[in-house]
């Protein structure tokens, strides 16, 4: 038996036990509530927010999304650099139930991207999903969600090479499950996912494709995390979670065949809070090691860090931090993984009831295993959203994406400027 799969029913057992330690008195949701300040995004304007639509005990949101976009380096190629002009048409629709207690709802989404002169590069995009949650009591209940999408990868993902012909197409399947256990100043959370992703091949410029099927693979993972509150402001935390990789086929490597399965344990401690100086957030520190089944692709292990803040300086602006550290895949064959370090800042401002304007920014870094190559990664959007009125949205926003590599073909540019007329019928 894998470790990963030793420590997940490890995990599951730390949690049992805790269960009944946590059963000694009625539960308050007070400690766990993290509701006193309201984000700018989330408030809703009853002249301008749409309002959904009532099918029975149902609730449903529809949204239409009509944009244009410009992008000045459609390939993300520091040296061929082509721009086009993308039609974009996206509607979804939103689904939940109801019900005093118990739910079920569902999401559905078609995002179809046309490029006016590109052709090759037009992709149609589709996502869904089936979500419930049983009320098995006031302090106890379930979830759990089943998932599936026909996708194409951004061209300024590292594994979208220049001599593709067009976007990596990828289908996903999966679902994922978790019980809450709250009981006075204790809650006790268990999860599980799973998602399989298969990989198309991909014509190649010239002639050709080329096969994917070594990047399909399993993804599992297990969590838990234990939460004692120490005030209704604070609640300090312990969690753990144990992962692992199974592709599907083994890459070639000095001509032998060699596999990536990898096996992750991560274990954290942290703090969730909301104070009274106006900030809410959910910050963890803690230990993280990524082992793979073959010698040829190098171990990883070190810090790990997840954190999430809200800063709230007056109602009208929400500040948002986001930062951490992991092991990613980062679809290559040669790499086994890549350690992904992030740092982002948004902050949204309500200008008047119906005008929104937000900024954002990011640094990330990705140091590749097995290969030498180092990214350094910036972004930066900023744009705006006019309510015309509840059924009629407009935003306008600017993006920009850099990446500089020491590998000699990874620097490129990318100015993106779109306009969306969103519809809610």
């Amino acid at each position: 038996m894998k470790r990963s799969t030793l420590m997940a029913f490890a995990s599951a057992a730390t949690l049992l036990v805790t269960l009944p330690m946590a059963n000694a008195q009625q539960a308050d949701p007070g400690f766990f509530q993290r509701d006193r300040y309201e984000a700018v995004t989330d408030r809703y304007q009853e002249d301008f927010d749409p309002e959904p639509v009532r099918l029975g005990a149902f609730v449903v949101n529809s949204e239409l999304g009509i944009g244009v976009r410009s992008n000045d380096n459609v390939f993300a190629d520091g040296m061929n650099e082509e721009s086009d002009v993308i039609v974009r048409l996206a509607p979804t629709i939103d689904f939940r139930s109801d019900w005093s207690r118990h739910e079920i709802g569902g999401r559905a989404q078609v995002e179809h991207n046309e490029y006016t002169d590109l052709g090759s590069e037009s992709v149609t995009n589709f996502r869904g999903e089936l979500r419930g949650r049983l009320d098995v009591s006031r302090e106890f209940d379930v979830t759990g969600t089943v998932f599936g999408s026909d996708e194409n990868e951004n061209r300024n993902n590292v594994a979208n090479l220049a001599v593709f012909e067009e976007p990596v197409n990828f289908q996903t399947v999966g679902g994922r499950t978790q019980a809450r256990l709250t009981r006075d100043r204790f809650r006790a959370r268990l999860g599980y996912e799973v998602t399989d992703f298969t990989y198309d091949d991909v014509p190649l410029v010239g002639g050709g494709s080329q096969d994917n099927s070594d990047r399909d693979y399993t993804f599992q993972r297990v969590n838990s995390r234990l939460s004692y509150a120490v005030s209704p402001d604070i609640a300090l935390f312990g969690q753990v979670s144990a992962s692992q990789r199974d592709y599907s086929e083994p890459v070639i490597v000095d001509g032998t065949p060699e596999s990536r399965d990898a096996d992750a344990f991560t274990v954290e401690v942290g703090a969730n809070f909301e104070l009274p100086q106006l900030i809410r957030g959910d910050i963890a520190v803690g230990f993280l090691e990524d082992t793979k089944d073959s010698d040829v692709f190098a171990d990883v292990d070190g810090l790990s860090v997840e954190a999430s803040l809200q800063w709230f300086p007056t109602r009208l602006t929400t500040v948002t931090f986001d930062g951490g550290r992991s092991v990613i895949d980062p679809g290559l064959a040669t790499a086994g993984s890549a350690t992904a370090t992030d740092f982002g800042v948004r902050v949204d401002h309500e200008l008047r009831r119906n005008w929104l304007l937000f900024a954002e920014g990011g640094l990330r870094t990705r140091d590749y295993e097995d290969i030498d190559r180092d990214d350094d990664l910036t972004d930066l959007r900023f744009g705006a959203t006019y309510k015309l009125n509840k059924r009629i949205h407009l935003e306008g926003a600017f993006s920009r994406f850099d990446r500089d590599s020491n590998d000699p073909d990874g620097d490129f540019e990318q100015n993106v400027f779109g306009l969306t007329l969103r519809v809610f019928p």
